[in-house]
């Protein structure tokens, strides 16, 4: 036998007993890797070519943590079309340039110290930039420089520093809000937020209004923006995140109502909780946690300008005292309480419980998605991250919602 031929019979021998399905990534970033160890549920060590090829193909991904480089991202998600991503200091040119150049990208939202490439985000359809607390205030805040608009012209539009900017481009339309911020050192105040929507014209970019967007904010507000006809018009809408509200965790929206191109707030839009869209039925849903063992869902018309509830369903869990005081129940059960909107007003019109039917009747009555409530069905899908008070997924993140899925081609 020959040295070649030997050689050649030593490596069909090797890869025998070589599992060549392990394909072991040295991260650059731990936060990286913590997150891609959650998307594939499975340690480092066990990634196989298969997983490998499975990130490659991923449209979106969300860095929690701080980063300092985009190596990872760069080798593991080249066909990223949406990323959320927080830097540890400035985001550094080397760094915008790579996302630049990542022509799969449509959408960006990223958190940073500083940013110097304001060219950085002008050819996607959905760009958001903001600076960590407690950089927000210092000169080297340059957020009103990123819109379209420019520095002078969002300056001259609001009172405070600028601690957040998102843009939103749909067809010819260029939707940008900016909220500015307060710091007292205790904590962090929205001053304002202003919507700035422009129009492209060629290679011009002319403006066409402010809005002021001002409310309150509750926590984890991102002011995203989503364009959602919800007055069942055909015409767009465009609502503003308000973030969560109080214990029971309510997500609300400043709403703009499209007249033919002019906006205006109205309609009570904002005062309904964890809002969904049924538009088969030309509703507006809600839902909402009365306390631990109590939730509810509602039914909203919009009639003369005006939203009001048409349904209510609530459900309660009951405890019956025992016998002699005893802390211990004596029996529990769900029941549930129907109200109808009959002559103005919200009347009770059915009370039953699971002393009254079966769970499978009960399952039908309210759960199924044939039945008139249908809770189990795609209509409860809230706007916030397409959760369902059934499940709880209500309460988890909203980082990407249907607006954005559809503006960059992923619905």
């Amino acid at each position: 036998m020959t040295k070649f031929r030997f050689l050649i019979f030593i490596f069909w021998l090797y890869s025998m007993f070589t599992d060549y399905t392990s394909v072991p990534y040295h991260f650059k970033e731990e936060a990286v890797k913590k997150e891609v160890e959650r998307f594939l549920e499975k340690t480092e060590e066990e990634f196989t070519k298969q997983d490998i090829e499975k990130l490659s193909e991923c449209k979106y991904f969300v860095v929690d943590d701080s980063i300092d480089t985009l190596e990872d991202i760069e080798a593991l998600f080249p066909n990223a079309r949406y990323l959320m991503l927080t830097f540890e200091g400035a985001l550094s040119n080397e760094n915008c340039v790579s996302l630049e150049n990542n022509t799969s990208l449509r959408a960006l939202s990223i958190s940073a110290q500083h940013v110097d490439d304001l060219e950085l985000g002008k050819n996607l359809a959905f760009f958001e930039i903001s600076y960590p607390e407690e950089e927000c205030l210092t000169d080297k805040n340059n957020i009103a420089a990123f819109s379209v608009l420019g520095k002078e012209f969002v300056e001259e539009n609001i009172k405070g520093k600028p601690l957040q900017l998102i843009r939103l481009v749909d067809g010819d339309y260029i939707y940008e809000v900016v909220a500015t911020d307060e710091w007292d050192e205790e904590f962090r105040i929205i001053q304002e937020r202003k919507l700035f929507i422009s129009k492209k014209d060629g290679e011009r970019i002319v403006y066409e209004t402010v809005l002021d967007a001002t409310d309150a904010v509750g926590d984890y507000s991102k002011n995203r923006i989503r364009l959602v006809d919800v007055n069942f018009d055909g015409k767009q809408d465009i609502l503003i995140e308000k973030g969560h509200f109080g214990a029971q965790g309510l997500v609300t929206f400043t709403c703009f109502m499209n007249n033919d191109g002019t906006y205006e707030q109205g309609g009570g839009f904002g005062g309904i909780s964890n809002s969904a869209i049924d538009n088969e039925n030309k509703k507006v849903l809600s839902v909402w946690r009365n306390w631990a063992a109590s939730h509810s869902w509602a039914m909203y018309s919009y009639e003369d300008g005006e939203y009001s509830m048409t349904d209510c369903l609530t459900e309660e869990l009951i405890y019956v005292d025992g016998e002699d005081g005893s802390d211990e129940a004596k029996e529990e059960y769900w029941e549930y309480t129907i109200e109808k909107c009959i002559d103005g007003e919200m009347q009770v019109v059915e009370v039953f419980s699971e002393k009254d039917y079966t769970y499978e009747e009960i399952e039908a009555k309210i759960y199924a998605e044939d039945s008139y409530w249908g809770l189990r069905s795609d209509k409860w899908n809230t706007l916030f991250n397409s959760g369902k008070m059934v499940d709880f997924s209500i309460y988890g993140s909203g980082d990407v919602n249907e607006t954005l899925l559809r503006i960059i081609g992923e619905e």
